[in-house]
């Protein structure tokens, strides 16, 4: 099968690698598609994803759709026709072939496992990984090019309930690409007011309204703080969200939130940033009274939700998906991210 593999930093390419082997928990899974996550994807590829040792080469991707074609011998859950998220070449930290794998989603097949019927049969077998958790199964008559985004606003969403955002609730999002963009219009689902996002492209600023943004500001010609107190009557954002992998915008955040409000990080720095552990917290200007909160999103909670909110129309995933290209062009779509030229590119197999 095709797959795209990094074989070291910035160096992207496609090449034949060994089909994947399926156990008897596991279904083999042909992909349809994969989108890129713009923060994660782009530190896996430039190297600089912290916390991890990198073996090259690696198959990347991790937000993946496809069809399942084999089932093993006793796998309950999922049958052949199925849709399905999240379909790795392998598992992380496992090998096919001698590859490694961070999540393997850009490759023409996939595996997810059945590790509800392992574990009703093996009771005391360990999970491979989390990952299993997240390999749901797609609702009928689901585009998988489109269902890629899903993923997004399933970990944005539940993100958004871990940390309790109330209707009527103001939201600071920092950062405009993606994820940020889900997180504005996932707070508006939940009855968020205003939401405000920084950001420093006017262009990209000028789109937000169409994602459920109230107010922009460009950090770059405007004060965030003295903004958000004004579009916010003063009193400061209830919640900010740091969406970037950018810690030095929590100081900025603690300035411009009202007191009682929360900060939450989503975005995850590069390694070669100070890890959080040293980060210099600045209390200047902050309430005396506020909360850091690192959370991490539920995605398979919001499974039902999301799959319901995209089936009755309320989730724009047209509007996110700016750019699709073929497996083999993969490196297009990438160019496209780093310069800034797209929101969502998708990766078809097919």
């Amino acid at each position: 099968m095709l797959a795209a593999l990094v074989k070291a930093p910035n160096c992207l390419e496609v090449e034949e690698v060994p089909d994947p082997a399926i156990g008897d928990y596991d279904a083999l899974v042909k992909i349809s598609a994969c989108s890129f996550c713009n923060g994660t994807d782009r530190k896996l590829i430039e190297g600089k994803f912290p916390g991890l040792a990198f073996r090259y080469p690696f198959i990347l991707g991790h937000e993946s759709v496809g069809k399942v074609i084999e089932v093993g011998d006793g796998v309950m859950n999922y049958n052949k026709g199925d849709y399905v998220f999240r379909p790795s070449a392998v598992y992380p930290k496992d090998f096919v072939g001698g590859l490694a794998s961070f999540w393997g989603g850009f490759a023409e097949l996939g595996v997810v496992c059945d590790y509800a019927a392992q574990s009703k049969e093996k009771p005391h077998t360990a999970p491979l990984s989390t990952f299993h958790s997240m390999q749901q199964v797609l609702p009928k008559d689901v585009d998988p090019v489109k269902a890629t985004m899903y993923i997004t606003f399933k970990e944005t969403l539940s993100w958004l309930r871990k940390v309790r955002l109330a209707p009527g609730e103001s939201v600071l999002v920092m950062g405009s690409g993606p994820v940020g963009l889900a997180f504005a219009y996932c707070a508006k689902l939940l009855g968020a007011y205003p939401v405000i996002m920084t950001g420093r492209r006017d262009e990209r600023l000028s789109l937000a309204t169409e994602f459920g943004v109230d107010y922009t500001i460009n950090i770059t010609k405007e004060n965030l703080v003295q903004k958000v107190r004004e579009f916010t009557k003063g009193r400061g954002a209830d919640l900010a969200i740091e969406a970037v992998g950018d810690y030095s915008l929590i100081n900025e955040a603690a300035k411009a939130i009202a007191p009682g409000g929360k900060i939450g990080t989503y975005g995850i720095p590069s390694r070669d940033d100070k890890p959080v552990s040293l980060f210099e917290l600045n209390l200047s200007g902050a309430p005396r009274e506020w909360t850091l909160q690192f959370a991490s999103p539920d995605e398979p909670r919001a499974h039902c939700e999301i799959s319901n909110l995209a089936k009755y129309g309320f989730l724009k995933v047209d509007k996110f998906i700016t750019d699709i290209y073929p497996l083999k062009e993969i490196s297009k779509g990438f160019e496209l991210i780093k310069r800034g030229e797209a929101l969502k590119v998708v990766i078809t197999m097919e």
